[in-house]
């Protein structure tokens, strides 16, 4: 909200149109409205849709009624404050400080480069995709092998992680693979 009441394009009526759509979205820092890599904008909270694949807070939760459509495009227009047309950041933001479970954000995977591990979320946990780099999809995504639901570890229970019992890793979310990870989580 610092640029938009810093930029002067934007009038008080504006600016509250434009801070609804925020609060609707749950929105603190521009890294809430990322994808995963922090490179480019999500595209479903540009529109005030967001989908699966879409991060989540973990902190607070606002209760802020449905913005109108006019809202809407305040809320784009602001967001092409850091933005180009294509929602690529004019400046990226750097890489997570923090393991993925000191994120105030929930993500929709997460990638262990150490396991060769994309952890996805479900309703009940996380789902342990191992990644074969020998496979390549048509689209140049990695390989996924499916997840074993066993006790041994290939699924995560939400209430468990960051137990030493069943360990989340400390990796950083994915965006990458978006086309598979949908069907994933799709699937799940």
């Amino acid at each position: 909200m610092d640029a938009v009441l810093t930029s002067g394009q934007f009038n008080p009526r504006a600016i509250r149109l434009i801070n609804y759509c925020r609060l609707r979205l749950q929105v603190s820092t521009v890294a809430d409205i990322t994808n995963a890599n922090g490179t480019h904008l999500d595209r479903a909270k540009l529109f005030g849709t967001p989908t699966l694949l879409s991060s989540t807070t973990k902190l607070h939760h606002v209760n802020q009624g449905e913005p109108s459509a006019e809202a809407w495009r305040f809320w784009r227009r602001a967001c092409n404050l850091f933005s180009d047309q294509h929602g690529k950041l004019q400046c990226p933001l750097g890489p997570w400080l923090y393991p993925s479970d000191k994120l105030r954000m929930q993500h929709a995977a997460y990638y262990s480069q150490d396991e060769s591990t994309l952890y996805v979320r479900s309703p009940t946990g996380y789902d342990a995709f191992f990644v074969t780099q020998s496979t390549t999809q048509g689209d140049g995504d990695p390989g996924l092998t499916p997840p074993i639901r066993t006790s041994s570890g290939c699924h995560y229970d939400r209430s468990q992680v960051g137990n030493s019992q069943h360990k989340q890793p400390t990796c950083q979310p994915a965006s990458f693979c978006t086309s598979r990870l949908r069907r994933l989580l799709e699937q799940s």
